[in-house]
């Protein structure tokens, strides 16, 4: 069932996703833009690896980009036939085993930025990632024009979905209170967060 009139083939619920991030990444960058930092020439800006030219730096994101690309539409067919084949479902491997390996450049560039001494960059990656992703809804939806998108597929992605802005959630509070306690160095928000993921996971095998 169509569970939102549709606007062309874009249902007005991604359309409305579309709107809120685009204006998010507008806050965004309007909070940045009033920050004051110094300004160098780029032939003089101090960068941690003076050995890497601008040129070559995106020489090589260009290349890795298209690779992640590349091996993006490849798994999407491996991944569907795991799912067929294990009767583990779409939505369950979707969820958990694509979702994690499309994840890993998040999670190595994330780790390189920590070690590099960009937290920033880090949070901005995971924060920004997940932002983008959203994107892909409406962009998806367009695409299938069978109607409403979000109407056609499992009820089970919103146990997905739920976690997802729980998760956020916890992050937020996490940035917001800086007295959370720790313990092993990390504080029991990222701690629950984990437990929570492990927890839906482990929900949504059970209702594959």
């Amino acid at each position: 069932n169509i569970l939102f009139p549709g606007i062309f083939t874009l249902g007005i619920d991604t359309f409305t996703i579309l709107l809120l991030v685009i204006t998010g990444f507008g806050i965004i960058y309007k909070h940045e833009s009033s920050i004051i930092i110094p300004k160098y020439p780029l032939e003089n800006h101090p960068g941690k690896f003076p050995e890497v030219t601008l040129k070559r730096a995106f020489g090589g994101f260009s290349v890795n980009a298209v690779l992640v690309v590349s091996s993006g539409i490849w798994l999407t067919s491996t991944g569907d036939e795991i799912a067929l084949l294990t009767g583990l479902g779409r939505t369950f491997i979707g969820s958990t085993v694509v979702a994690l390996i499309t994840s890993f450049p998040e999670i190595v560039t994330s780790i390189a930025a920590i070690r590099s001494g960009s937290p920033d960059m880090a949070i901005g990656n995971i924060f920004g990632s997940n932002l983008f992703n959203l994107c892909l809804i409406p962009t998806t939806d367009i695409v299938f024009v069978k109607g409403n998108m979000l109407s056609a597929v499992s009820q089970n992605h919103i146990i997905t979905a739920l976690l997802g802005v729980v998760l956020v959630f916890m992050a937020y509070r996490g940035l917001t209170n800086q007295k959370i306690s720790t313990v092993f160095g990390m504080k029991y928000i990222s701690i629950a967060m984990i437990a929570l993921y492990f927890t839906a996971t482990y929900i949504l095998f059970r209702l594959r």
